[in-house]
Formats: C-alpha cells, sequence, structure tokens
C-alpha cells in the first residue's frame, strides 16, 4: 500500500513538471521546474567548454 501511495505521488509531482507546473503537497511544499540557460565555463590554463542548457528541479520546504 505504502508503495503504491509513493508511486502514485511521484506520477502527480513528474506530470505537474511536465507540464511547466508547480506542483504543492500540502504540508511538505512544493516543487518546480527551473531552466539554467547554456553558459561558458572557464578551467585553469584557458581552456573553455560550453555547458548545455538544462532543466532542474527545485524543492521549496513548507515552513512550520
Amino acid at each position: 500500500m505504502r508503495e503504491l501511495l509513493i508511486r502514485k505521488l511521484t506520477d502527480i509531482i513528474r506530470e505537474g513538471l511536465a507540464n511547466n507546473e508547480k506542483v504543492t503537497v500540502e504540508g511538505l511544499g512544493t516543487f518546480s521546474k527551473k531552466h539554467i540557460a547554456a553558459e561558458e565555463k572557464s578551467y585553469p590554463g584557458g581552456r573553455v567548454v560550453l555547458m548545455p542548457p538544462k532543466d532542474v528541479i527545485e524543492f521549496k520546504k513548507v515552513k512550520e
């Protein structure tokens, strides 16, 4: 039963984030997707690498 609940909750969060929505779980917090643009990263010795853009998941815990 517990595994089913966790699986369903994960599916709801995943679906909401895929639709670019914030997902709030009452008493827990809010999940959201943040886009990070491409950027250049410099290394010692002068080497520069272009880091590709990416999406990351942010979580903000409910303040008690």
